[in-house]
């Protein structure tokens, strides 16, 4: 259980896990799942049933049926492809009705005459008139822009009389746009442009909401509220609750990983740790920070804290940010009384640490493995968590 706890904890918590799951997720729904959407590779296992009727004499007919029997489509199907010498002034939809009721009736629904039978897809073409058709049963039939879609697929081919290649194009096409998700070619378009546009937006509403927050937390320090950061953002105050659930979260976001360049996930690390059993908690602070910025490269550290000093009003935000935001729900979780004390002394232990660590960079401190200053400095903060501090009775004593 406590190596499960530590590696929750090198990875910032499961609140983190979970957090950067979902930003995964939310990336391939708009970068991969609108193409999967619209392209939808996925079933053609299908092997069609191929019937070849070429009243017009121009196919090979052995040649014609084994190129189509290779086509995979999301559904069984019936394929069936007609030639006709139909006219060039012929009805050449009536024409193939009246050769599927006069010599296939089998073609026709059983339920009602005026419908297709069921998983029936009719390929037809008339040399003689330059008719192309495509027909298909009720519950494989495509919308009226795909079937004119399937029609122009072979199109180029019938001008220049290749009549096997237009119908195999036909045929590839049919089984291409079969049973998408979504159908027509222009929602495809849609719903692609839809999330893009989404997720542009959302994106520009994140930066301004980070920039703004930048800007209050300087004016007006730590206790600035999040619907006054969301006013001077432009944004719905909803949005900035929903990402950014707590101040905390919002001041990491726009402040410590704006200098550090990388996701510190320093309030998902606290929630890890206040899920452990008492007596670890004082090593796990220790050995949460000091992976957390080893990992992050001490440079990364040196600059959050320089920035902290150099601005008017950072500094402070930057100590409310650790004593309040992310030791807090700490030490009132642990401690027997007088939680903000001990997390200003928690705070100010750690934060010497990182001084010491990657400021100063203390020749002996330095070089010590995670776990090393984790033994030697956990203890002092395990007292500052849960000991009698002096002048301060224990609840209870």
């Amino acid at each position: 259980m406590r190596v499960v706890s530590n590696t929750l904890i090198r990875w910032g918590g499961s609140r983190a896990v979970a957090s950067l799951i979902l930003k995964i997720v939310v990336v391939l729904l708009l970068v991969v799942g609108a193409p999967l959407l619209a392209l939808w590779p996925f079933g053609r296992t299908h092997a069609p049933s191929v019937e070849v009727h070429d009243e017009a004499g121009v196919l090979q007919v052995d040649g014609t049926t084994s190129a189509l029997e290779k086509l995979r489509f999301r559904e069984d199907v019936t394929l069936v492809v007609v030639t006709l010498d139909a006219g060039y002034n012929s009805n050449f939809n009536s024409e193939v009705l009246a050769y599927a009721r006069k010599n296939h009736p089998e073609w026709i629904s059983a339920s009602d005459p005026n419908y297709w039978a069921d998983g029936l897809v009719i390929l037809g073409v008339s040399p003689s008139g330059r008719w192309v058709g495509c027909y298909f049963g009720e519950d494989v039939k495509v919308d009226s822009a795909l079937q004119r879609d399937i029609q122009d697929a072979g199109k180029k081919s019938f001008g220049q009389g290749r009549w096997a290649p237009g119908v195999e194009q036909m045929a590839a096409r049919a089984a291409d746009v079969m049973g998408r998700p979504i159908g027509s070619d222009l929602a495809v378009l849609f719903v692609s442009a839809v999330g893009v546009i989404g997720g542009l937006i959302l994106a520009g509403a994140m930066i301004r909401t980070c920039v703004a927050a930048r800007a209050a937390f300087a004016r007006d320090g730590y206790s600035t509220s999040l619907r006054g950061i969301a006013r001077d953002a432009g944004v719905d105050p909803a949005l900035v609750h929903h990402y950014f659930p707590s101040r905390a979260e919002l001041f990491a976001k726009a402040i410590i990983e704006s200098v550090a360049g990388r996701n510190a996930d320093l309030v998902e690390r606290a929630s890890a740790i206040a899920e452990m059993v008492p007596q670890d908690v004082g090593e796990g602070i220790v050995r949460s920070f000091v992976t957390l910025w080893d990992t992050a490269g001490g440079d990364s550290f040196t600059a959050v804290i320089r920035a902290a000093l150099d601005q008017q009003g950072s500094i402070e935000s930057f100590r409310d940010f650790i004593a309040s935001g992310i030791l807090r729900p700490i030490t009132a979780r642990f401690c027997p009384d007088r939680p903000e004390l001990r997390a200003q002394l928690i705070a100010g232990q750690i934060i010497g640490l990182g001084m010491a660590r990657w400021v100063a960079g203390l020749d002996q401190v330095s070089p010590l493995e995670a776990e090393s200053l984790a033994s030697l400095v956990g203890p002092t903060i395990q007292r500052y968590l849960l000991d009698e501090l002096p002048g301060t009775p224990l609840v209870g004593s």
